[in-house]
């Protein structure tokens, strides 16, 4: 099914990673879920660093193409980021560089992304 090492590796990991999320999710531990996520980083990159995706292979193209979603799907099952908006913030909150309200929880948001990936 995979042809290199970090394709292998990279399912593998996915695997693992949506397992750990899942559990931590049911926990309400979402810090935990999010960390089980970062866990792919080195996976992901060393995917990126080594195989090419877009080769002339259907088959091969199109399993490595799926394995890529498998990573969507597991960051959506822990965070869909498509829902996080700007909110107005209140007077004595602080302001990104284009003025935008930067409350505390969002700031704590921040930081705890920063922390994970």
């Amino acid at each position: 099914m995979f042809q290199q090492a970090e394709e292998k590796e990279l399912a593998n990991a996915i695997g693992v990673a949506r397992l750990e999320a899942d559990l931590a999710i049911v926990r309400e531990d979402f810090a935990a879920a999010m960390t089980a996520i970062a866990k792919l980083r080195p996976h992901v990159d060393a995917f990126f660093d080594k195989v090419t995706v877009n080769v002339d292979d259907v088959v091969v193209r199109s399993n490595r193409l799926r394995l890529l979603n498998e990573i969507r799907v597991a960051t959506l099952a822990v965070a869909d980021f498509s829902k996080i908006e700007d909110k107005p913030s209140a007077p004595d909150t602080a302001r990104d560089k284009s003025g935008h309200g930067v409350g505390q929880s969002a700031n704590k948001k921040k930081s705890q992304l920063r922390k994970c990936w």
